[in-house]
């Protein structure tokens, strides 16, 4: 059922961010610095920076170290997900093994197209699944434990900037000797979201395409995390990430959480309330999750278009071979 009264007030708030230029809100969340030791690591983006929290980092049995943190702290009606960054040339391999391990099969992948590219500590993003763009990832990419290999490659013919690739995972050596298993992992690579806008983008049309590619995204990950779900508990694991894992990363999981409770919420101080919340439970396990008051923003403008666009076909995609 329509909330009318809801998506008046969120648009007055989203009018008035876009008339001075920027949502001072957002500034008032607590948690917006670090507030405990953060692992220093070579194998971290950003010349050795924003690692996770030590205290709640992701520790893997097959991987000394990645630059991750779960994100199941949300409630029952919210999927678990991993938060990581982007990997680099040297954690690629330890990506794959990571998602083995946590055994999902869903990842999303929210850098974009015009990212810088490499491992440099200024670059954002880099491919990490087949076909790789360096020689050296390509020879060695076959010895890694777990091996990807790319199976098919689709565009969302609702959303241009979106694909999505399925990848086998050839996963590690038995001792006994017998074949290695193997599973298949849907990554989706959505190239249009602007890492740090100007706040002055709020309210923009660009703003608001992109807040509804978010949306539409959002909700058949979400649903596709409920169905897999149904079949292995730990398919409900999404794998997300930008460029450093916490500001579109923590966006798109307070998103999909909201999502599960915009049903419960009658006001404007509910939703603030409810989107706060979620924001200080993020933080408590990773670092900077929301990073910008743009993103902020877009939080609440997707929310806004799921209040004015309540159908559920909407929400189906359809998908093209690339």
């Amino acid at each position: 059922m329509a909330n009318t009264a809801l998506e008046e007030v969120v648009n007055n708030k989203l009018c008035r961010w876009a008339k001075i230029g920027g949502a001072p809100e957002y500034f008032a969340l607590p948690g917006r610095e670090p507030t405990r030791p953060t692992v220093q690591h070579k194998l971290n983006r950003f010349g050795g920076g924003m690692g996770p929290y030590v205290d709640t980092r992701l520790k893997l049995q097959n991987v000394e170290y990645i630059n991750a943190t779960a994100i199941d702290n949300l409630g029952p009606e919210t999927p678990p997900f991993v938060a990581t960054m982007c990997p680099m040339q040297s954690t690629m391999s330890h990506f794959w093994s990571m998602m083995w391990e946590v055994g999902s099969t869903t990842i999303i992948n929210l850098t974009n197209a015009d990212d810088s590219v490499g491992s440099r500590p200024e670059d954002k993003r880099e491919r990490y699944w087949p076909p790789f763009d360096y020689p050296a990832i390509r020879q060695a990419a076959s010895k890694w434990p777990v091996t990807p290999r790319l199976v098919g490659t689709e565009t969302c013919q609702q959303i241009p900037a979106l694909y999505r690739y399925s990848i086998e995972l050839l996963g590690p050596a038995t001792s006994g000797g017998e074949d290695r298993p193997r599973r298949l992992v849907q990554l989706y690579w959505y190239t249009e979201w602007v890492d740090f806008p100007e706040s002055s983008s709020i309210g923009t049309q660009l703003f608001y395409r992109n807040a509804w590619h978010v949306l539409l995204l959002a909700v058949f990950i979400a649903n596709e995390l409920r169905d897999k779900a149904a079949r292995a508990p730990s398919e409900s694991w999404g794998v997300v990430h930008c460029s450093a894992g916490v500001g579109r990363t923590g966006t798109f999981i307070s998103l999909v959480h909201m999502l599960r409770k915009l049903h419960t919420i009658s006001s404007e101080a509910a939703l603030d309330s409810a989107t706060a919340s979620v924001i200080k439970a993020m933080r408590t396990r990773r670092q900077f999750m929301v990073k910008a008051d743009t993103e902020y923003a877009t939080l609440y403008a997707a929310l806004l278009l799921r209040l004015k666009h309540t159908s559920d076909e909407e929400y189906n995609l359809m998908w093209t071979p690339s």
